[in-house]
C-alpha cells in the first residue's frame, strides 16, 4: 500500500483496461519535468533506467545507407534483479533493414537466434544444429468482407464463401501447424462458445445459396446474374504466409464459380492505399486481438466508417444486436457476466457472416541450438518472447555427485 498503490479512476467500467497496462513504470525523478510531447526525443531513451533484468549497456548504429543500417543493443546481467541475477551475463539485439540481411547474418554465424520470420529460410532447412520454436500469437489471420460492396451485401453470398472453404487445410499452410480459428473470439478467451461458431465446409451448400442468389453457371464454369459475372477484389500483403493463404482461398472460391482477382501489396502501401479506404471486396489479413476478448474495435457499427476515430470494422459490419452485446460485454467486470453478454455477438457474426476467420499466426524464433527455459503456449506480441528471459540459458551441465 500507500508508495507501492497506484489508483486509475475511469470514467466508466472497461473490463480489458488491465491488459493496456503494458508500460513498465518509469522513474518519475527522471522523466516528470519532460512534456509528453518530448519523451519520444528524451535523452532517457539512448541511457534507460529500470528495474529488470538487465542493464543497458549501449547502442550503437552501423553501416550506411539506410538500406544497410542496423543497429545493436546491447545488455548486461543486473546483478541487484530482485528475482535474483540472471542466468546469461548478457546479450546484444541487432536490428536488420531486411529478412535477407538478417539471414544472411545468421548464416554466417555473426548472430546466434533470430525472429520476425514467417517460416524457417530455405537455405536453413537441412541445418540439423537449428531449433525452430513456433508460439501461436493471440491474433487471428481472417478473410474480411466488406459488407458494403456489390454482391457482398447479400449476406448468401458472404454464407456461401464461407460453407465452401475447407478450412482444414490451413492448419499446416505456414510450414508450422496452426491454431484454426473458428469465431470472432479465440478458444479459451473469455466468451468463446464452442457452440457458436462459424459455419463448416458444405461445397454442396455453397452451390446452393449462389443459385438461390441468382447467380448462376455460365461461360468458363464462371456465376453470371444479368448478364454480369461474380467478380470479387481480394487483397493482402505481398509476404510467404499471405500469398499462401489468398491463393488457397481463390482456389476455394473458384471452384464454386466466383471470379477472385488477387492483388498484394506491401505493407505500407496495404495500410495507406487499401485499409485506410476499405478499398477492397475481400482483405486478407492479421488482427491482433491480445489476452482480453474486447473486439469491439473491430466488429462495432461505430467503427465501421472511415472516417471513425479507428475504422477497424473491415468488414463495414453493422448489427445493433452485436452492437449492443459488445458494448455490454466490455463494461462489465464479471467473466461468467461477460460470457452471457458476448453470446448475442456470437449468434449475431455466425449468423451474419461478416468475415472468414481462418488461423492464429505463429510467431517464429530461431536459434543455433536450444535455449533452456524458452517456453511459450501463447504470446500477445513479439516483446512478449522475452517475458522470463532472466531464467534463459544457451547451455547446461550434468553434474555427478
Amino acid at each position: 500500500d500507500g508508495n507501492y498503490t497506484v489508483n486509475f479512476d475511469l470514467p466508466n467500467p472497461l473490463a480489458p483496461f488491465p491488459h493496456s497496462l503494458t508500460t513498465g513504470i518509469i522513474p518519475a525523478h527522471l522523466l516528470k519535468k519532460i512534456p509528453a510531447p518530448a519523451l519520444r526525443s528524451a535523452p532517457f531513451n539512448s541511457s534507460p533506467v529500470g528495474a529488470g533484468p538487465f542493464v543497458w549497456k549501449f547502442v550503437e548504429v552501423l553501416g550506411t545507407p539506410v538500406t544497410d543500417r542496423q543497429q545493436r543493443i546491447t545488455l548486461a546481467a543486473f546483478d541487484k534483479y530482485a528475482e535474483g541475477r540472471p542466468k546469461l551475463d548478457g546479450f546484444n539485439l541487432l536490428t536488420y533493414a531486411d529478412e535477407k540481411k538478417l539471414t544472411r547474418a545468421f548464416v554466417k554465424k555473426q548472430i546466434n537466434a533470430m525472429s520476425s520470420l514467417e517460416s524457417l529460410p530455405d537455405e536453413l532447412k537441412n541445418d540439423k544444429s537449428l531449433q525452430v520454436y513456433a508460439t501461436a500469437l493471440t491474433s487471428a489471420v481472417t478473410a474480411f468482407f466488406n459488407n458494403s460492396h456489390g454482391a457482398l451485401s447479400d449476406v448468401n453470398i458472404r454464407r456461401a464463401l464461407a460453407s465452401g472453404t475447407d478450412r482444414s487445410q490451413l492448419v499446416h499452410i505456414t510450414g508450422h501447424p496452426t491454431e484454426l480459428v473458428d469465431s470472432p473470439l479465440l478458444r479459451g478467451q473469455v466468451g468463446y462458445n464452442s457452440t457458436i461458431t462459424q459455419r463448416g465446409y458444405n461445397p454442396d451448400q455453397a452451390n446452393q445459396l449462389l443459385d438461390q442468389a441468382g447467380w448462376t453457371r455460365g461461360d468458363k464454369n464462371l456465376r453470371y446474374k444479368n448478364g454480369s459475372v461474380l467478380e470479387l477484389s481480394l487483397r493482402s500483403q505481398d509476404t510467404q504466409q499471405y500469398s499462401l493463404t489468398t491463393q488457397f482461398l481463390q482456389q476455394q472460391w473458384e471452384k464454386l464459380g466466383v471470379k477472385i482477382n488477387v492483388t498484394y501489396y506491401s505493407g505500407d502501401d496495404l495500410q495507406s492505399q487499401i485499409i485506410a479506404t476499405h478499398d477492397y471486396d475481400i482483405l486478407v489479413y492479421g488482427i491482433s486481438i491480445g489476452a482480453d476478448p474486447d473486439v469491439f474495435a473491430y466488429w462495432d457499427s461505430s467503427q465501421a466508417s472511415i472516417t471513425s476515430q479507428g475504422h477497424s470494422n473491415l468488414s463495414e459490419y453493422k448489427s445493433s444486436v452485436a452492437d449492443e452485446a459488445l458494448q455490454a460485454g466490455r463494461t462489465r467486470t464479471d467473466n461468467t457476466v461477460r460470457a452471457v453478454k458476448y453470446k448475442a455477438f456470437l449468434t449475431a457474426w455466425t449468423t451474419d457472416v461478416p468475415a472468414l476467420a481462418l488461423y492464429q499466426p505463429n510467431y517464429i524464433y530461431i536459434s543455433r541450438g536450444p535455449v533452456y527455459s524458452y517456453n511459450r503456449k501463447a504470446m500477445n506480441t513479439a516483446a512478449d518472447r522475452f517475458y522470463n528471459v532472466e531464467n534463459w540459458m544457451v547451455r547446461q551441465k550434468h553434474q555427478t555427485n
